[in-house]
């Protein structure tokens, strides 16, 4: 194995390869107790190193190893975006871009963008209808009353639906059932801010679909 691999790095030598497009990848060994690294060049799926760890300092004898004159002509690195690699491209690759993965990009969003305006609309609610129910305590008008606490019985439906509609909102769309659609239309309706992060998740499934640069620029 050390030969054929010696071999085949001779063989890349003398042909004066450089990658352009790579990714980097770790994965667990021994039943996740332990993990490697990995990094492939896309164009042509070798797999130009591999150690052990997942650490900045494990992953940075690939740098150390492999030499930078290898990465002269290197266009842009693909990582997930939880990783830490990015700091060492930046360090010794500063002009290639990072490209962080679709999952974790999309993960994210969901997460950290759609998940904190929904349950900031679904606060709305629940406080709302804390309020119509301190205001039917209040008055003493029997209709008003009949009003508020019928105003207050909705808005906690409406927070008790928004509290479980995580994923309608982040299925995609033809993965939704007639009764489901309809219930996103509903929500999206009534939830302006939602509705704009909803258009801008679609927005951005839509753009990892393109293969065309020029496409991709004008959206």
């Amino acid at each position: 194995m050390d030969k054929a691999l010696a071999a085949f790095e001779t063989c890349l030598k003398k042909s004066n390869y450089r990658p352009r497009y790579l990714a980097v990848d770790e994965f667990a060994i021994h039943k996740g107790h332990r993990y490697a690294t990995c990094v492939m060049d896309l164009e042509t799926g070798f797999i130009l190193w591999a150690g052990l760890g997942r650490s900045m300092a494990d992953f940075e004898h690939f740098f150390k190893s492999i030499g930078l004159s290898l990465l002269s002509r290197l266009k842009a690195v693909a990582m997930d975006m939880n990783a830490s690699f990015n700091r060492l491209f930046q360090k010794y690759c500063p002009k290639a871009p990072i490209v962080y993965d679709r999952y974790h990009m999309q993960a994210q969003f969901g997460r950290d963008v759609m998940g904190a305006v929904r349950l900031e609309e679904a606060q709305k609610h629940r406080q709302e209808a804390e309020a119509l129910k301190e205001y039917t305590k209040e008055t003493n008008n029997p209709e008003l009353q009949k009003m508020s606490r019928e105003k207050s019985h909705e808005e906690r439906k409406l927070y008790t639906e928004l509290k479980k509609s995580r994923w309608i909102l982040l299925k995609k769309d033809d993965h939704l059932n007639e009764r489901q659609k309809t219930h996103l239309l509903d929500i999206l309706s009534e939830h302006r801010a939602l509705a704009i992060c909803y258009a801008m998740k679609q927005e951005m499934t839509h753009l990892f679909t393109l293969t065309d640069y020029e496409e991709a620029l004008a959206g």
